[in-house]
């Protein structure tokens, strides 16, 4: 940040008469004195600096701000400050930036504020774009603050003109179908403050998987340092890896483990993942998100219904071998139209912004808040009426077939309830009966089979897919003749309650 003339005069003074008098450390936190300090809601420290006309925004404990801090003091000494005293004025300023600052958030890529969508293009000149219902527009200061982290990458300013059409060339989706619920998703990730569908990506190797990944991260959140991941290990690791940008990509899945699956989808509705804090023993750092994710694989990247309930499936077919373009030809051409391919998803993004207050969906699926606003694009997307609904529930169907396909319990479920109209007992006397139904008797010795203590958990997890199979389960609870669980089919669905949970469960 740069210092007017008085400032400047009052350090050299400083430099002059009173270095003998005050601390280092004190000296740098006057340095600092007409920098705004604030907090975020998690209680994390930051600073608002100008540099070469524009604001910059840095937490204070990251290593762009000691270097600001200690180049101040040399620049003013002549020499260096040293570790500790940096460190004793940072803990100060960090203080006022608690006690004394506002609190404000502070967002990775996109923003919301009083209505009107701020998208940030990561360039040098620290620029932004502006959506409203009025239209689109590139602008040099919103009312937002945003953070950079080290792999978010430059947004291409957008062009006005163009069609989403002019992406198709660049996706490879099996039919129109997949291609607008693509579309759909990509729409998704500009909306600021919602959930989020997970984006699964499927296919056999030469599929074009990876790419695909990658031209739909690029329309709204590139990364040139790290554009696809691969899958952490451990739900802190994932937190961690999902806050450092908008979307988080993840490349070549091959497995993915119960908690992983569990952390996507709070993720993905937004949650809270806790990790001890460093050098504490009894305080813990919350990591607070929600964001889309899109995950790769050669096949069944998602098979927990859970998380297939907010997931939106592609399966994209193999490419013809003379079909395949070279990357370097690629890329191109689609850089050529990457900037109008943005400014045609930013038209339909003020169209539903406008439309949405009087959009309306009556039989409301998991992801409401996704399926009203896609609906309320409809209108600019040239789709029709519930269009979008009946497309979006085909893929649900065949996101839950997959997960009974390849679920052994689901697949013995279905078989046992063959021909009976209902079962009721308990855990153990179901696990007992519906074992016999397994088809290849080796499952029933490998982790993929539940035990009778866990076989009600795995019951209610996969009840989305079971029903699809009118076959409802309930948990009937302590009972005279002990815990209960009940198996019944029907032919019309369980009611759903606002929230898109099962009543019955």
């Amino acid at each position: 940040m740069g210092y007017d003339e008085s400032k400047a005069n009052e350090l050299q003074q400083l430099k002059d008469d009173d270095e003998s008098k005050k601390t280092q450390s004190q000296i740098l936190v006057e340095m600092a004195s007409d920098i705004e300090l604030f907090h975020t809601p998690d209680e994390t420290a930051y600073a608002v600096l100008t540099i070469n006309e524009h604001e910059e925004v840095m937490p204070l404990r990251k290593k762009k701000f000691k270097r600001w801090l200690r180049m101040q003091y040399y620049d003013t000494f002549g020499k260096v400050a040293g570790s500790q005293a940096v460190e004793d004025a940072l803990s100060t300023l960090e203080g006022g930036a608690l006690f004394k600052g506002e609190m404000h958030q502070v967002h990775t890529r996109i923003a919301e504020y009083k209505g009107r969508f701020y998208i940030d293009l990561a360039n040098e000149r620290y620029e932004a774009i502006e959506v409203s219902e009025q239209g689109w527009k590139v602008v040099s200061q919103t009312p937002v603050y945003f953070k950079r982290t080290n792999s978010l990458g430059e947004l291409p300013a957008p062009e006005p003109g163009g069609s989403i059409e002019q992406l198709k060339p660049f996706l490879n989706c099996r039919n129109e179908d997949d291609f607008k619920m693509a579309v759909a998703w990509l729409l998704a990730t500009m909306r600021p403050g919602s959930p989020y569908p997970v984006l699964l990506v499927q296919g056999e190797q030469g599929s074009s998987k990876s790419t695909t990944t990658k031209v739909l991260r690029s329309l709204i959140d590139p990364s040139e340092t790290l554009p696809l991941r691969n899958l952490p290990k451990s739900e802190e690791e994932l937190a961690i890896a999902a806050s450092k940008a908008h979307i988080g990509a993840y490349d070549n899945i091959s497995s993915l483990s119960n908690a992983l699956s569990d952390t996507f989808c709070k993720i993905a509705l937004g949650g809270s993942v806790a990790k001890r804090e460093l050098y504490s023993d009894d305080e813990e750092a919350v990591i607070t998100l929600m964001k889309p994710s899109i995950l790769n694989g050669i096949s069944d990247v998602g098979k927990r219904p859970d998380l297939l309930d907010r997931s939106i499936m592609l399966n994209l077919p193999s490419i013809p071998k003379d079909k395949r373009t070279d990357e370097g030809t690629f890329w191109r051409e689609f850089e050529a139209v990457r900037p109008k391919i943005i400014g045609a998803f930013l038209d339909v993004v003020s169209a539903a912004i406008k439309e949405l207050p009087y959009t309306i969906v009556t039989n409301k699926p998991r992801m409401a808040d996704f399926a009203l606003w896609i609906t309320a694009a409809e209108k600019a997307l040239n789709w029709k009426p519930g269009e979008f609904i009946e497309l979006y529930s085909r893929n649900q169907q065949e996101g839950i077939n997959q997960s009974l396909e390849t679920d052994p319990l689901a697949v013995a479920v279905i078989d046992f309830m063959k021909n009976r109209k209902q079962y009721k007992g308990t855990p153990t006397e179901a696990h007992e009966l519906i074992t016999e139904y397994v088809r290849d008797q080796r499952t029933i010795y490998s982790k993929a089979w539940p035990t009778p203590r866990s076989i009600k958990g795995r019951l209610t997890r996969i009840a989305p897919g079971l029903r699809s199979e009118g076959i409802y389960f309930t948990d009937l609870g302590q009972t005279s003749e002990g815990r209960l669980i009940k198996l019944e089919r029907m032919e019309e669905e369980a009611p759903i309650s606002e929230d898109g949970e099962d009543i019955t469960i």
